[in-house]
């Protein structure tokens, strides 16, 4: 009875005016707050609390706690965690109530998983954990237990205010759940991911400037989220915590159409489970049917994790995975779990419990129980299926034959379908069997495939010509005539219009089958055909005039990638020169990496000098060599000569030519072209054995140029320049009376700089060369600056901003034109 009226006192006490907290215990709970970075004004709450030791297997009541010492402390609810902070010695009296000093302790307010509340007095508990730990229990007792809860479940509902059901056990009266208070309206983009990402990362000790994402909202999918790979040089991966928090930050989410882990090491998730736990498991879908998987409980983090984000979104539709499982797999199929990953998602797409259609599995080996997973969901029309990207999984001929039997039954939706890079020896019969149903297929990819041999085309004209297509992938399938007859059908057709990419590098195509299909995908409209053609490393030589002629006649579409071009005899690359003067049609063009039996001669130099000065319809040309350890691809010295072609073009704006070995003499060359051409806005050209003398031309070059946007500061010239320097010296002071050493450091420095006392340099130790070098380096710093100067000059120009500089150029239009007429 006296407990009763005590109660009832206290309660009407602190009705009439609420206890306030002197200014000192305020400043000293905020300090606290601070140094744990956890302060915010706007979210911070204190209140005074009585804290026992907790009696494992039960509550403490109020009966117990008087019982037994308890400690008065603060509870302070901060941005991110909730804090129990003992009560300072200068605000202490005495009291009956032990005040011993106390630890103070921090838990994250995302690793709450309980809070109960006794409606018969004032002790409440609340419980935490941490993934893979077990549960922390605090008993606590307070007059404002109604508050402490409150304003507990409103910090909740703000660091996850896309969660329809909060992941912990809300323990309280009813009259509490009619009481909650409004979350604060704070805009955020992307579903507030970030403001959970940041309180799952303080919950769980981590840096959340260590997680790295990026949103693309111009995919297939947009808006999709990509985690992107740590940016640390010390490691690689992700740690559990970290994935963790990320997939848990994306659960509920409604922004993302696309969640992306590509090339993202999940294997830490693999195998791995929670056993202090399963507050973190799915156990409803979003509408809270219940999902009714047997032993949910015991299956591995990865698996339980991908459920929540499939189930937990309705706007979800695409999931990449591509090699973000590096497990190899078990030697004795018995004995082999299975990626995990299939095991999550498909018995989900099987039962219609998630509107995710579009898995991508790329790079990861798939066990037999991954292919029975598989087939158990994709066999059922209602699957609805758009896109299964099964590229590099080590599917072989058996778990082939199951993947072509199933997906036939998604021919109503599929529109993507990638079997590449798999040892399974495809029938093309049977494949043209299965996939002939599918009505609305956007992409295909049978790159790196073996085919059984037989005369069948690898897709049949009439399959191609149901299907737009956006996207073809038959790089390394060798294609027969067949082949080559039915894709070429498929070109001349309307059908093919909304094809973008097509890839067919190392396909074994002869010239004369390149010309086939050029002369099948032409369009002759102002704008060309939009489309980007993949054709390296074929067999170009055979045939090679039927190629040259399509070329030459503007068969080609907008976009063409012709690299590692390997010429047994350089007229070949003289006639491809040639051809592409002609050509009214390419606007990009990539053919780095030629390789020609010797140095390009005078004469096919000057088929690529005519062809920079006549082709008016380039837009970007690479024309990059190549330097490896055991190959080099160079045209050699006459590009110099070549390159003067490029005065007189007005419609080139970007041009790579890295890795030739330009020199000084090249160098110089293309500073003579940037002084006269107005049309160039990028020119990429390093790895050319560019001295500083050599960069020196090209920057006072970019002086009297008020168009180019872009040239690099040849860093790795400068390095290999300033290393072979360091290296030449190192062996001067080896070999001291070497007069052939000494004429070649002074060759060396006199090209590196312009000091005439280069050439008479003593080289008396090893300090005075250091001068030296350092003075080359301090050189380099200035012009790389000087040049940074005038770039940031022409993009003012560009885009309409104010300039400071007053340039003249050094020749007028006129005078180029008129140069122009000299030279033809």
């Amino acid at each position: 009875m006296w407990l009763l009226y005590l109660r009832t006192t206290a309660e009407k006490a602190r009705l009439v005016e609420p206890i306030a907290f002197s200014q000192t215990l305020v400043d000293y709970t905020t300090r606290t707050l601070e140094l744990e970075n956890d302060f915010d004004p706007n979210h911070f709450r204190m209140f005074k609390v009585i804290q026992k030791p907790s009696r494992s297997g039960g509550k403490a009541s109020s009966d117990e706690l008087a019982r037994s010492p308890s400690n008065i402390c603060i509870l302070a609810i901060g941005m991110f965690k909730i804090h129990l902070i003992p009560i300072p010695k200068f605000t202490r009296v005495d009291s009956t109530t032990s005040l011993s000093d106390t630890v103070g302790a921090s838990h994250g307010i995302m690793t709450l998983v309980s809070l109960n509340m006794q409606s018969a007095d004032d002790s409440f508990q609340l419980k935490f954990r941490v993934p893979l730990r077990q549960v922390v229990v605090l008993s606590l007792a307070s007059s404002s237990i109604t508050d402490i809860a409150l304003w507990i479940r409103q910090a909740t509902d703000y660091l996850r205010p896309e969660w329809l059901e909060q992941p912990f056990t809300w323990n309280v009266p009813q009259s509490l759940d009619d009481a909650l208070l409004p979350i604060p309206s704070q805009e955020e983009d992307n579903g507030c991911f970030a403001r959970t990402l940041a309180a799952y990362c303080a919950a769980y000790s981590l840096d959340k400037m260590k997680i790295r994402y990026k949103i693309d909202r111009h995919c297939d999918d947009a808006p999709a989220f990509q985690l992107l790979r740590p940016d640390d040089r010390r490691r690689s991966k992700y740690n559990l915590l970290e994935l963790l928090a990320v997939m848990r930050a994306l659960r509920y989410n409604e922004t993302f159409t696309t969640i992306s882990f590509a090339s993202i090491d999940l294997t830490v998730l693999h195998g791995r489970g929670d056993e202090h736990g399963w507050d973190h498991v799915p156990w409803t879908t979003r509408s809270g049917e219940a999902l009714m998987i047997s032993k949910q409980e015991s299956s591995w983090l990865l698996v339980q994790e991908l459920q929540a984000l499939a189930l937990k979104s309705r706007k979800l539709r695409r999931l990449d995975f591509s090699y973000c499982l590096t497990r190899k797999l078990h030697d004795d199929p018995v004995q082999e779990v299975g990626s995990g990953i299939c095991e999550a998602l498909f018995p989900l797409c099987a039962k219609q419990l998630t509107n995710v259609d579009w898995i991508i599995l790329s790079g990861i080996q798939l066990a037999d129980i991954d292919i029975d997973f598989f087939f158990t969901a994709a066999i059922q029309k209602l699957c609805h299926f758009r896109g299964l990207d099964l590229g590099g999984c080590g599917i072989g001929d058996r778990n082939m034959n199951t993947v072509l039997q199933a997906i036939s039954q998604q021919g109503a939706t599929m529109e993507s379908l990638d079997l590449s890079g798999n040892p399974a020896r495809l029938d093309t019969v049977a494949l043209q069997q299965q996939i002939q149903t599918f009505a609305y297929m956007r992409k295909v990819n049978l790159s790196k495939i073996c085919r059984v041999s037989g005369p069948e085309p690898l897709i049949a004209a009439d399959i191609f010509l149901a299907w737009k297509l956006q996207y073809i992938n038959f790089s390394g399938t060798a294609l027969n005539e067949k082949s080559v007859e039915a894709l070429s059908v498929y070109l001349r057709s309307a059908q093919s219009d909304t094809l973008r990419l097509l890839h067919l590098n190392q396909c074994q195509l002869t010239g004369s089958d390149l010309a086939s299909l050029l002369f099948a995908m032409a369009r002759f409209s102002t704008k060309g055909r939009d489309l980007h053609l993949f054709v390296t490393d074929n067999r170009p030589e055979r045939q090679h005039d039927k190629f040259v002629e399509a070329i030459s006649r503007s068969f080609t579409p907008n976009r063409m990638t012709l690299t590692m071009l390997e010429y047994s005899s350089e007229h070949y690359f003289g006639d491809l020169m040639k051809a592409l003067s002609k050509n009214k049609s390419l606007k990009f063009l990539d053919i780095s990496k030629a390789v020609l039996p010797k140095d390009a001669s005078d004469e096919t130099c000057e088929a690529l000098r005519k062809m920079f000065m006549k082709n008016n319809t380039l837009e970007e040309l690479d024309i990059s060599g190549e330097e490896a350890h055991l190959e080099v691809a160079t045209l050699g010295n006459g590009l110099n000569h070549a390159l003067t072609g490029l005065k007189h073009n007005t419609t080139l704006k970007t041009l790579r030519i890295e890795h030739q070995r330009l020199g000084l003499q090249g160098a110089s060359t293309l500073a003579s072209v940037i002084e006269v051409n107005e049309g160039l806005r990028e020119i990429f050209c390093e790895d050319n054995e560019i001295n500083l003398q050599a960069f020196t031309v090209l920057v006072n070059s970019v002086q009297s140029n008020p168009s180019l946007l872009y040239l690099p500061c040849m860093d790795n010239d400068r390095a290999m320049s300033l290393k072979k320097i360091d290296r030449e010296f190192n062996f001067l002071s080896e070999n001291p009376s070497s007069v052939s050493t000494k004429a070649t450091v002074k060759k060396t420095l006199s090209l590196s700089s312009h000091k005439s006392r280069v050439g008479s340099y003593p080289f008396s130790n090893n300090k005075e060369i250091m001068v030296v070098v350092r003075g080359l380096s301090e050189k380099w710093d200035s012009e790389s600056a000087r040049l940074q100067g005038y770039l940031d000059r022409n993009r003012s120009l560009t885009y309409g901003l104010p300039t400071t500089e007053f340039f003249q150029r050094q020749r007028t239009h006129l005078q180029a034109q008129r140069g122009t007429q000299a030279q033809i």
